[in-house]
């Protein structure tokens, strides 16, 4: 169960690195793909 926590939490981290690398742009990346930051 502590793998499903680190996974929520390291979710939540891409997402404020998503929110601070675009900063005022409108794109975010879609809420269904939770490997969306690893990629790119």
């Amino acid at each position: 169960m502590a793998i499903v926590v680190v996974l929520l939490f390291e979710r939540a981290r891409l997402s404020q690195a998503w929110k601070e690398r675009m900063g005022t742009t409108r794109i975010t990346p879609p809420p269904g793909t939770p490997g969306a930051g690893l990629t790119g």
